[in-house]
């Protein structure tokens, strides 16, 4: 099986499982307080039928065996297959001879409760023929897996870092799969690790050891992890990732150069209070790292409509247009004026729609711009 093939089959095993727990729930209104009226039943039966018949063939000899067992059943075993018949017994049980009446208390005598665990256990096969697709060889170790959870164990990071982390490296969100090979973890978010692990191994396997290493570069060099856990993960790179080109890091959207000088000039109480800037500009980076990329865009707006009394201006368009800066800081203010108040401004009063696409960090980062703009403000409170 190519790699091709393999991702067909590993996506209709995907619609399968999924379609699987949406069966199960709807086989539970078999047994619902409020009475289904026959055609209602039937349309439950027939939902049921139409997934077993679908999946059967996607499953391999051993796995499509014990599928099937757990619908037949034995003479003593009675499973799926009896369930569904004596409720068919008991929709049409003004039918049958009186000697036979008692059917129509197999479904109150065997509620689907009894019956569930069938289902549950169909479900898990075709859990297993999943991780069977995703099974294949892969260049990362173990150990630098079980490091990338760590710092996500606790509550202090959200699953938008997580996707952030991944997405940023390189993976394509459709990558990340559900639920991972691994099965689930206490934690959503180290779950979700293992989901983008495993997508990435499905649909990207040659880029694995690159999209990981850049993962584990950003969490090192993010202070994501703690000194002891960051050499694990270097010594555990370093093992693997010898004659791998290094990634480059993210840029800053604030230089923490840039906080350092303004903080200095604040505390030689200058002409403007600086704390609400020095703030902004803080939170910036607090959204910019946890991925609160809408609140981002506000907060950069914010921060350009602040500064212009700075520059002896009342609004920025004047700055942009009356302030006697170099050419390239006009061109700079430009982009910031329009470009980011504009993107600023869609998010804050477009109203809701049928469809929705999220901003990303490209869409919302301003930070060479915003760099330009705090060099100058550090340049005139200098002065």
């Amino acid at each position: 099986m190519d790699a091709e093939e393999r991702r067909s089959l590993f996506k209709a095993l995907q619609a399968a499982y999924a379609r699987g727990l949406e069966v199960k729930s709807y086989l539970q209104h078999l047994q619902s307080a409020q009475p289904l009226t026959p055609a209602e039943a039937q349309q439950r039966i027939d939902a049921y039928q139409a997934w077993f018949l679908q999946t059967a063939v996607l499953l391999n000899d051993h796995e499509r065996g014990h599928f099937e067992f757990a619908y037949t059943g034995e003479p003593l075993k009675p499973r799926l297959q009896h369930y569904l018949a004596h409720y068919a017994d008991e929709r049409a049980a003004e039918s049958l001879p009186k000697d036979k009446q008692f059917a129509r208390m197999y479904r109150w005598q065997h509620p689907y409760s009894t019956y569930s665990r069938y289902m549950d256990e169909q479900i898990s096969i075709v859990a297993t023929a999943r991780k069977r697709i995703m099974d294949g060889p892969s260049l990362v170790p173990k150990e630098l897996i079980d490091c990338l959870g760590k710092p996500f164990m606790g509550r202090k990071h959200s699953l938008f870092i997580v996707d952030g982390l991944f997405t940023d490296a390189g993976a394509d969100p459709a990558w990340c799969v559900y639920p991972p090979r691994r099965g689930l973890a206490n934690s959503q978010k180290v779950t979700r690790i293992w989901s983008w692990i495993d997508g990435i191994r499905l649909y990207a396997p040659d880029r694995e050891l690159s999209i990981i290493t850049t993962v584990c570069q950003r969490l090192i060099h993010g202070n994501f992890v703690g000194a002891a856990d960051g050499k694990t993960m270097e010594r555990l790179l370093a093992s693997v990732t010898a004659d791998l080109p290094q990634a480059p890091l993210p840029i800053d959207v604030v230089d923490p150069q840039r906080l350092t000088d303004l903080r200095a000039i604040a505390a030689d109480n200058p002409a403007f209070d600086l704390r609400k800037l020095i703030r902004l500009l803080e939170e910036l980076v607090l959204c910019m790292d946890q991925r609160a990329l809408f609140a981002a865009a506000m907060l950069t707006r914010a921060i350009i409509d602040h500064v212009p009394p700075i520059f002896a201006c009342k609004t920025f368009n004047e700055v942009v247009n009356n302030y006697p800066g170099s050419r390239s800081f006009k061109d700079s203010m430009g982009i910031l004026n329009n470009s980011v108040r504009k993107i600023a401004d869609s998010h804050l009063h477009t109203h809701i729609r049928a469809s929705e696409v999220l901003p990303t960090r490209v869409q919302v980062d301003s930070a060479r711009e915003l760099d330009v703009l705090l060099s100058e403000i550090i340049r005139i409170l200098q002065r």
